[in-house]
């Protein structure tokens, strides 16, 4: 078996047990706290602890990820097209979700955003990709002057693994080296869990929204089955998703496999 001496056949088997056991995630419905427990400590360890990149950097592999771009959804947003959006990009329950967002009046993204548009990124750009905007909490107590309580909150992708992984990562997770989500980022998080209404209610896809609910969900129990999806849940399971189907990462899995003598 030539390799390089460096490698760290170990970590590899650790590395191709957390991607095999990812593959499980999308088809567990109503997951306990210790599902996804198991499966954000696959996904950080991956991404957020340097697993993946150290594993390519090894073998002197590419790694890229390709998620849609979410530069239209961006900029409607920044022009004040769009009161709150998700990038998603992923089918569950036989139902593709992707550029979920509510619409500010009349006016529509129309044919901006274009789901099958990918963008190839490094690991820094995938993390850093702003992926979903919070809806501002507006007071509405005095009809004629609607007070804004809170702002819109941008959110990239790192932010929300971060969140899972801290919301089931026990008191042995220590975040500190990764950083840390920012009091406003939290409050976003939990009014874009309760503000998206997304499920297949009859088997009937259908996207709700509830912008002026004054209410967060915070709880560690993230919604998962037809009828009723959690939308930070469904950011996570798109993160994975787009792990899983890079062909940088398929590569390095394979040439994982090949080492340990299994099967990719």
């Amino acid at each position: 078996m030539n390799r390089e001496p460096s490698q760290d056949l170990a970590r590899d088997a650790v590395l191709f047990g957390d991607l095999r056991n990812l593959t499980k995630l999308k088809e567990v419905q109503r997951p306990t706290e210790d599902d996804v427990r198991v499966h954000s400590a696959s996904v950080r360890r991956l991404l957020l602890d340097g697993e993946l990149p150290a594993a390519v950097g090894r073998r002197r592999l590419p790694l890229l990820f390709h998620p849609a771009d979410s530069n239209p959804l961006l900029r409607a947003a920044r022009n004040h097209r769009v009161a709150a959006f998700c990038l998603l990009g992923v089918e569950v329950f036989g139902v593709q979700f992707a550029g979920v967002a509510i619409n500010k009046g009349s006016q529509r993204l129309g044919d901006s955003f274009n789901p099958e548009a990918r963008v190839p990124l490094k690991l820094d750009s995938f993390l850093k990709q702003t992926i979903a905007m919070s809806p501002p909490l507006i007071s509405t107590h005095s009809v004629n002057s609607p007070k804004e309580v809170r702002p819109s909150v941008l959110l990239s992708r790192h932010d929300i693994l971060l969140y899972v992984a801290n919301k089931l990562g026990g008191v042995h997770y220590d975040p500190m080296p990764k950083g840390y989500l920012s009091e406003e980022k939290l409050h976003g998080l939990g009014r874009l869990r309760r503000v998206f209404h997304i499920g297949l209610p009859d088997g009937i896809p259908t996207i709700g929204f509830d912008p002026r609910t004054f209410e967060e969900d915070q709880s560690s129990t993230f919604a998962y089955e037809p009828e009723k999806i959690d939308a930070v849940y469904l950011e996570f399971i798109a993160a994975i998703e787009l792990i899983l189907s890079s062909p940088e990462v398929c590569a390095l899995r394979a040439a994982i496999a090949k080492d340990l003598g299994v099967t990719p």
